[in-house]
């Protein structure tokens, strides 16, 4: 997307909150909070910086960010309802269909596209949309991602220090093969993803698996990426998962897109 038109979608996305969410609007909650259920109606008492005061009719006050509360409009107000779809689905800089925060994706090796391409575009996108964008990834995404940052008009220095863009290592989001199993990676990476869903901005990962080559095949692997798709439903985020460095006909091909909701190819993105 040029550089132009994301700039434009950011700037509305901020009048669309400015609009929707005042003091005393109307919202419906997204996402769980203890107590508090997805799907609960309450009244916004206060907008900080970073979180929204809801207030509830049993006088207790709950704090999300803006894309954890939906603006309870008219059905035949088709602004507002474009603008909470907005906040409802993520931008990953690649077409097909639209994608909801709480999704996992992943991708496979295929013929005719550099492997990561896709990845340095979800992450690109991000970045230039205000999410906070946490990678997993190799030294050659992590390069090509800040050089397509700095060719768009963004300091991925800026980003890194803004807390937009982290790049994690391996050995600090993956128990090692012989510590492994999917109960304690799903603990830690829980961790790893409330860490950082509570800046406020939403999350996106990417994993790119190649580093972690010694775990995938094993079915604690498997068992770990169906369960940790709960996870990201509950906090909103989008992770998505890049197979892309592994030959083109591993045996483990249908295990990933079975443990997946979407996939990722030659820059589009469809649900599995």
């Amino acid at each position: 997307m040029p550089l132009a038109q994301s700039t434009t979608t950011t700037w509305r996305l901020r009048f669309d909150l400015e609009e929707l969410m005042k003091v005393g609007s109307r919202v419906r909650t997204v996402t769980d909070l203890p107590g508090i259920p997805k799907g609960t109606e309450g009244v916004i008492a206060e907008i900080g910086r970073v979180f929204v005061a809801v207030r509830f009719a049993d006088g207790r006050t709950g704090y999300y960010a803006p894309r954890q509360l939906a603006p309870l409009t008219e059905p035949d107000d088709k602004n507002n309802e474009e603008a909470r779809h907005s906040l409802s689905f993520a931008d990953l800089g690649l077409t097909g269909a639209p994608v909801p925060y709480g999704a996992h994706l992943c991708s496979l090796p295929f013929t005719g596209r550099p492997p990561g391409q896709d990845s340095v575009q979800y992450l690109v996108m991000g970045v230039m949309r205000g999410d906070c964008c946490v990678a997993i990834a190799t030294p050659e995404c992590r390069d090509a991602v800040c050089r397509t940052l700095a060719e768009r008009g963004h300091d991925p220095e800026r980003a890194r220090e803004a807390g937009e863009l982290i790049f994690l290592d391996t050995a600090e989001c993956y128990y090692p093969p012989d510590e492994f199993t999917a109960e304690r990676q799903l603990a830690r990476m829980g961790e790893t993803l409330e860490r950082f869903v509570s800046s406020g901005r939403p999350l996106r990962l990417l994993g790119q698996v190649g580093p972690s080559a010694g775990l995938v095949g094993t079915e604690e692997w498997w068992e770990y990426e169906r369960e940790v798709t709960a996870h990201v439903q509950r906090l909103g985020a989008v992770v998505f998962c890049d197979y892309g460095m592994f030959d083109e006909y591993a045996p483990f091909r249908g295990r990933v897109v079975s443990t997946h909701q979407w996939i990722v190819s030659h820059g589009a993105v469809r649900p599995i």
